[in-house]
């Protein structure tokens, strides 16, 4: 990211999924592309709720048979996160400790530099905007390939990448 530095992290191993999802509550789909791993079966278009015992393999399962599974995997997992985030906001807006129990019930399967007291710091600034809070996504631009090992390689428009890196991290100045 251009030398950008990454102040604070949070990363969470994918069994934690089940728990926070249930945080939040069911979360309807519809998903992008038929989907059968021989357990479980979404077709393209049908609506679907899930629950947190099924919406891990919702979120990893991808049809191998075509190019850009994993592009489509992951425009269902963005599609999923939105929700999970529009579901987040409001249970914040009602319960300003919701954030801290969400870090409480994933603390044991996370990685970071983040402690409670500045997740209730971050969530207090949200709720000072709590009219307009909401969540951004940002997507960049590229190129998917196969690589050499079969699994796809993403190469991002460098130019796009540049751009978005200035829009996120920094205001022009008029």
């Amino acid at each position: 990211l251009y030398g950008m530095p990454i102040n604070s992290y949070f990363s969470v191993d994918n069994k934690a999924i089940p728990a926070l999802h249930n945080a939040v509550g069911p979360i309807t789909v519809e998903p992008n592309e038929t989907l059968d791993n021989g357990l479980t079966h979404y077709e393209k278009g049908v609506k679907y709720t899930l629950y947190g015992s099924n919406v891990f393999a919702y979120l990893q399962m991808r049809n191998q048979n075509t190019a850009n599974a994993s592009y489509l995997r992951m425009q269902r997992q963005l599609d999923y996160i939105k929700k999970y985030c529009e579901k987040a906001v409001e249970k914040t807006k009602d319960n300003i400790l919701f954030p801290i129990e969400l870090y409480k019930k994933v603390q044991k399967n996370a990685v970071t530099n983040i402690d409670a007291g500045k997740i209730a710091y971050m969530a207090g600034i949200f709720m000072d905007n709590r009219e307009t809070a909401s969540m951004e996504f940002v997507s960049v631009e590229g190129k998917q390939i196969k690589g050499e090992d079969n699994f796809a390689e993403f190469y991002p428009d460098e130019e796009k990448l540049f751009e978005a890196v200035l829009s996120i991290y920094y205001t022009e100045l008029k």
